[in-house]
């Protein structure tokens, strides 16, 4: 997934994501990819970043956005 040619995400953050888009919190997130909270936090902070949003609903929001747009005829 790329927001614009700048926002380059990795693998676990399209995993990441893919895991909010499914309402999963950071400690369901932890314990599915045996990864620490702490960790998760570290990642969910670089997705904001990259994508220039500062919450998960503004990340979905985006997201849902961009997948209407290209649903449209």
């Amino acid at each position: 997934m790329v927001f614009r040619a700048k926002h380059v995400l990795t693998g676990r953050h399209k995993e990441i994501i893919a895991m909010i888009l499914d309402g999963a919190t950071n400690k369901e997130i932890s314990e599915s990819l045996h990864i620490t909270e702490g960790t998760v936090k570290t990642h969910v902070y670089n997705i904001f970043r990259k994508t220039e949003v500062t919450s998960r609903n503004q990340l979905l929001s985006n997201i849902l956005g961009k997948l209407s747009l290209t649903l449209l005829p």
